[in-house]
């Protein structure tokens, strides 16, 4: 692995999900390097992938600060995206009027998640 050129490294890290980011940050020391040196780009563009048209939570995304624990509070808000959209088809998660209703189902996803970590 420590042959594996850096930005072939991020290129590979951009193309996964963010339970296989988090696990292939780690499997070793020129990866997290690799990594950490573009850490906030590599986020971003994994949170975009992740939500993909959703422009309403895209909108909340820090610009620098974006780090792995920040990309990993966004399982919560995809399962709540999710979970809304699933209670309400005919309005998108994205919209307006599903606020309260996704800040809700969001804090309960954390609770849940908090409870088995």
């Amino acid at each position: 692995m420590e042959n594996f050129h850096d930005d072939l490294v991020i290129e590979l890290a951009t193309h996964l999900d963010i339970d296989s980011f988090m696990n292939f940050r780690l499997v070793n020391k020129h990866i997290w390097k690799a990594v950490q040196s573009r850490i906030a780009a590599v986020t971003l563009y994994i949170a975009k992938r992740t939500f993909p048209g959703q422009k309403r939570i895209l909108l909340r995304m820090p610009t620098e600060e974006a780090d792995a624990r920040w990309l990993a509070s966004f399982r919560s808000k995809q399962l709540a995206m999710i979970t809304v959209e699933c209670l309400k088809p005919s309005i998108p998660a994205d919209d307006p009027l599903c606020d309260s209703v996704w800040h809700k189902v969001e804090a309960s996803w954390d609770a849940v998640a908090s409870r088995y970590t």
